[in-house]
Formats: C-alpha cells, structure tokens, sequence
C-alpha cells in the first residue's frame, strides 16, 4: 500500500528470502521484473518496475510467464486471457482469485497470533509483526514449488485472440432490454 511504514508487509508480499530463491532460479531463462513501489525492496537478478497501471497493464500483457501475489496484477492478467502463478497469504483464490490461475496458498500457520488489528479480514494487510503466524517467513511458501509452477508449460500465454476466461458480470444488451 502507498505510503506504508514497512516496505515489506507479510500477508501481502512475497516473503523476501524466498522471492530471492525464486528470482535466482527463474533469471537463467527469463528477465525478471519486478512491480514494485519505488520505495519497496529491490532484488538481484531483477529489474525493479514503479509505474502507472497503462504501462503496467502492456507489461503483463507481453509477458510469457507472471507471478503474481493477490494484487491488481492477477486482475489484469486475468481480464487478458493470461494464466498465471498468484500466492495467497491474507486472501483466498475463492474470494478475489480465478480458477484460470495456478494459485498457491499459504502453509498452515504454525503460531497462534493476536489478530485484533484485523477487522474485515483474516490478517491487516499492512502486517503487523504481532499478528505474523508462523516461525519464520520460510514457512509460508515452498520456492521450489513456486519455481516449479512459474516454469511448467501450462502457463505459456494463450494466443491473444484467445476468449476471456470467465462470463462478463453483465451483458448491456440485456440490461438495455430488461429497461425497456
């Protein structure tokens, strides 16, 4: 989120030593961008990315392979046709996600936490430590299996002409009818 303290949030980024592993492995075959906020960290291997959402937008719309956290990116890539890998921490692929998408979620938390900052949600997405539910940050995700997922062929981009994935919310042919 704009203007948050920390330039790192838990249940809303990748945890960074294993975005690291997965950059490492993943820069032998492809050029990584990262999207990313100016004041976020930066990555080896990785070409850091802070633009307004049309730029953006052309970027996942050229892109051979995403991966993604649950953000306004696995939306775009959605409404393009583009399958992509997402993680889940905060959310669920049943909420916000599509089944289009190869969606990892979060391991199990393996602590309890006092969780009175979060109100709608299972965790505050701005992240607070006393909320954080696991021992260390390499307990949330397997980076092999990220690796694994961003690499597999079934996530080469459909052709372009190819038809959206899901129905339109509603059709304004039948709403002008309905109207009438």
């Amino acid at each position: 989120m704009p203007n948050q303290t920390d330039k790192y949030s838990w249940p809303r980024d990748m945890p960074p030593t294993i975005a690291q592993k997965v950059i490492d492995a993943l820069a032998q075959k492809y050029f990584i961008v990262h999207i990313r906020r100016q004041d976020q960290l930066e990555f080896r291997n990785a070409y850091g990315m802070s633009a307004d959402f049309r730029p953006l937008a052309a970027l996942i719309a050229m892109s051979d392979k995403r991966l993604f956290i649950d953000s306004f990116t696995q939306h775009t890539a959605a409404a393009l046709g583009l399958p992509s890998t997402v993680l889940w921490i905060a959310n669920l692929p049943s909420q916000f996600g599509y089944e289009m998408h190869n969606n990892i979620i979060a391991a199990q938390p393996t602590l309890e936490t006092d969780r009175k900052s979060s109100v709608w949600n299972k965790y505050d997405i701005i992240g607070p430590p006393s909320e954080f539910p696991y021992n260390s940050e390499d307990e949330i995700f397997d980076a092999e299996a990220i690796i694994a997922a961003v690499d597999s062929d079934c996530l080469v981009s459909k052709p372009r002409s190819a038809p959206l994935p899901q129905k339109p919310l509603y059709n304004r042919a039948q709403q002008k009818k309905k109207r009438a």
